[in-house]
């Protein structure tokens, strides 16, 4: 049987950006492409994380003080908050990316088209789980409704059999040949 890496290790080792090179083919857009792809690797990653992992990358992250955490480890834990599917990680990791959005470091300013991105998907997907909500809410208010008409129907089917019956209103039975 196979062994999988400790969760900490194999996300962070492999998703750290490149270090700036010195050299001349260094240039702000390579190390801005350099931190994109190092993040998309990391989002590919922490996509097919099982819960507990998963909750356990958001503690890591969550656990390092915001200042060493930097604008890139920002990221990723936006990333990591929107793979779990709650309202309040999601509403967290949009004040995460916010603050990125607003930083001036060199990093931060190199990473802030990806935290655009990533702001914008959330919104949208925060605004489709809000639509999908009312749509839900309005079928179940739907199904309700016609609970209560069918309830209805079947207690005027109810007196229409009482009344056609031989016997209803005092009338006596109809006789036998």
């Amino acid at each position: 049987m196979c062994e999988r890496p400790p969760v900490e290790e194999s996300l962070t080792a492999q998703t750290e950006p490149a270090p700036a090179r010195s050299d001349s083919r260094s240039t702000p857009a390579r190390a801005q492409s350099e931190g994109n792809i190092a993040l998309l690797n990391y989002a590919d990653r922490v996509r097919t994380l099982a819960t507990g992992e998963l909750n356990a990358e958001i503690a890591r992250l969550s656990d390092t003080p915001d200042a060493q955490r930097g604008p890139f480890g920002d990221l990723q834990l936006a990333v990591a908050l929107g793979q779990t599917r709650q309202p309040q990680d999601l509403q967290r990791a949009m004040t995460v990316l916010q603050r990125v959005g607003a930083g001036t470091s060199e990093e931060a300013r190199r990473l802030q088209p990806m935290a655009r991105l990533v702001a914008a998907r959330y919104a949208e997907q925060r605004r489709v789980e809000d639509l999908l909500e009312k749509q839900n809410q309005a079928m179940r208010d739907s199904q309700r409704k016609l609970d209560q008409i069918n309830e209805r129907l079947e207690a005027v089917r109810a007196i229409e059999r009482s009344l056609t019956r031989p016997g209803a209103n005092g009338a006596p039975p109809a006789a036998r040949p």
